[in-house]
């Protein structure tokens, strides 16, 4: 994973929750944001580059169960969503993990399952970004090689 500091985004509507969350991932050296609703989550995926969502499944499903989660990945696709839940509703975070949601954390959030998700999240983004780069490359050498050998349509004619 690259060495650029990460930037965590907090869905959360209680405050001590939200304040305890803060805490673990800046001493972990995540830059972290915080809102307590979801339109203040578009706001601020506009205005900075977040590489995590962490929402609470509650607020994901707030606003007449139209799927939060499927509106952050049509405007930021690369963005990584974790859920957090009370497993109170396991139909909502199956529906949430089929939404694009990338994993979930367990409430009352256990500081060191937190941290693991979340570095295993940002591993796998970068994962997904590296394979995307190495495509692109292999796309654009495909391309030189067919240019260099006109007669040769496919790369199995060379």
């Amino acid at each position: 994973m690259n060495n650029n500091i990460k930037t965590i985004l907090i869905a959360e509507e209680d405050t001590n929750t939200a304040q305890f969350i803060i805490s673990v991932f800046q001493k972990n050296k995540f830059n972290v944001g915080w809102v307590q609703d979801c339109e203040s989550i578009f706001e601020a995926l506009v205005e900075r580059k977040v590489d995590i969502v962490l929402i609470d499944l509650p607020l994901a499903y707030s606003s007449e169960k139209i799927s939060l989660i499927s509106h952050i990945k049509a405007i930021s696709p690369e963005v990584e969503i974790i859920i957090m839940t009370d497993f109170k509703n396991p139909d909502l975070l199956n529906h949430a993990l089929l939404s694009g949601a990338s994993a979930f954390v367990q409430k009352p959030i256990d500081p060191e399952q937190l941290t693991i998700v979340s570095v295993k999240t940002l591993e796998r983004q970068y994962l997904k970004r590296e394979n995307y780069a190495l495509l692109i490359e292999l796309a654009i050498l495909r391309k030189q090689i067919i240019q260099y050998n006109p007669n040769k349509k496919n790369l199995s004619d060379l």
